[in-house]
């Protein structure tokens, strides 16, 4: 039989109320630093609190997570970074956070073929740009899953006065990678498990320059070499980068400081939301965009 079907376009609103909404209590403006070596401008926002302490208020670097990204890093209506940084300004805590190279705003930079290498010169730049300014006191670096590889790797050059690596990988980039893989087939209802050999072989295919270098980057040099205060932190959920692995990795490689916090966060996920399973399917039908806790816990290591 046939029977009719009519079609009209609607508009989806998903709620987000950790979302700041203007105007704020604290100050922002746009700035732009480049990163000479790979000819790229970067483009993002200061905020700062309006009674900042000249040269004593703390400031932190955010850098995304892997593919290109804005400021925000902003997923299904969520924005992370505008949440944290909002948090930060009310809190005492200065920021930046910008658009990813050739991205929104930010231009140039080779982007087919770079690298977390070539990413990390780009936050680099953006650790020099604060310290240039000589507005503000200690400046740390803020990095989300692939950005928590580069907190460690400026961390490790001495570039940073903190780093806080959230989700970052704590073993081999196959290694993590396979594990990845495998707990979202384990999601999916698929018995197929992965080695790492059959992982490697699969992304060979791919002839991606990026994969390349992720699987094989070790991080545990750059977090043992690291010897400044590090908070590390990762969700129980998180289906991404698999916290009993990960964190456990960035434990034991850790040099031993009294201001180091490592912690793991019961129920949440990759993007630190409090999650039924941690399935990157509920990350859209989740309203909170992330555990007050751990912008509470954010703010109390940075000060400390």
């Amino acid at each position: 039989m046939a029977f009719p079907l009519t079609l009209k376009r609607g508009e989806e609103k998903l709620n987000r109320p950790q979302t700041p909404v203007e105007p704020f209590p604290y100050k922002t403006e746009e700035v732009t630093f480049t990163n000479a070596t790979d000819k790229a401008t970067l483009v993002g926002t200061l905020s700062y609190p309006t009674d900042y302490k000249k040269g004593k208020t703390p400031v932190v670097l955010m850098v995304t997570g892997s593919g290109q990204e804005n400021r925000d890093e902003e997923i299904f209506g969520h924005k992370p970074f505008l949440v944290i940084a909002d948090y930060l300004a009310r809190h005492g805590v200065a920021s930046l956070r910008y658009d990813d190279r050739s991205f929104g705003k930010s231009t140039g930079g080779d982007v087919k073929h770079a690298t977390t290498a070539d990413f990390a010169r780009d936050a680099a730049s953006g650790i020099e740009f604060l310290r240039t300014l000589k507005l503000f006191g200690k400046v740390g670096v803020l990095g989300h899953s692939e950005g928590g590889s580069i907190a460690f790797m400026l961390g490790a050059k001495g570039k940073a006065d903190f780093v806080i690596s959230m989700a970052g990988i704590g073993v081999r980039g196959d290694t993590a990678l396979t594990t990845q893989a495998n707990r979202l087939l384990e999601l999916s209802g698929q018995p197929t498990r992965l080695s790492t050999l059959q992982f490697r072989v699969n992304a060979f295919i791919k002839k991606s320059p990026w994969l390349n270098f992720f699987m094989d980057y070790d991080p545990a040099e750059d977090i043992s070499k690291t010897l400044c205060p590090v908070m590390g932190i990762n969700g129980e959920r998180d289906v991404q980068v698999i916290s009993s692995l990960n964190l456990a990795g960035i434990k034991a490689h850790l040099t031993e400081n009294s201001k180091n916090f490592v912690k793991e966060y019961p129920t949440l996920n990759h993007l630190f939301q409090h999650s039924t399973t941690g399935n990157v399917l509920e990350y859209r039908m989740i309203e909170e965009t992330i555990s007050p806790e751990v912008l509470e816990d954010i703010v109390r290591f940075i000060k400390q």
